[in-house]
């Protein structure tokens, strides 16, 4: 079997690193782009199982992309798509120079400045397990699926009956 193909549209080369990170860490394949048409273009080879898109994606590429994908019908029905976060990058570690003793006051940061890499490998992992799931579940044959006329509905068999009687005292009261 094949490892699932992430499609990534990421144009900032520190975000592309974290991005190859995570592809490692979940030991999937990872196609970056760097633009919405390269993404679009790159869906005639081989179908990904995830997208990951900007958060700040055009409204035009993200109906572009979104089209793409409808198009594309029971073939690309399995495929998810994630919005890529802020990725919190290491800080740099600070000099120990001469003029560190003047930095040293300087208050650092109270928390991350973005997601890190370990949480959104784990949201990518679950996305991931759904698109292979449903790339191997069989397609749903809605014609095969016939529902019970409703004359054969029980109330009584569906649990309705203490709201029934319920009712039914209320009306007679």
């Amino acid at each position: 079997m094949t490892a699932p193909l992430i499609l990534a549209i990421e144009a900032d080369a520190r975000q592309a690193a974290q991005l190859t990170a995570v592809a490692g860490r979940l030991s999937a394949e990872l196609r970056l782009v760097s633009s919405a048409g390269c993404a679009l273009a790159s869906l005639d080879e081989r179908l990904p199982d995830l997208i990951l898109t900007p958060a700040l994606l055009s409204h035009r590429d993200d109906l572009a992309l979104a089209l793409r994908l409808r198009e594309l019908g029971g073939a690309g029905a399995h495929i998810q798509t994630l919005t890529i976060p802020t990725l919190d990058a290491a800080e740099p570690p600070r000099s120990a120079g001469v003029l560190a003793v003047f930095r040293r006051d300087r208050p650092r940061p109270a928390g991350p400045a973005g997601c890190t890499v370990e949480i959104f490998a784990g949201q990518v992992a679950v996305y991931l397990a759904r698109a292979t799931g449903a790339r191997r579940a069989p397609p749903a044959d809605m014609a095969a699926v016939e529902a019970a006329p409703w004359h054969i509905f029980d109330p009584q068999q569906a649990r309705f009956a203490a709201l029934l009687a319920r009712l039914d005292e209320i009306a007679a009261g």
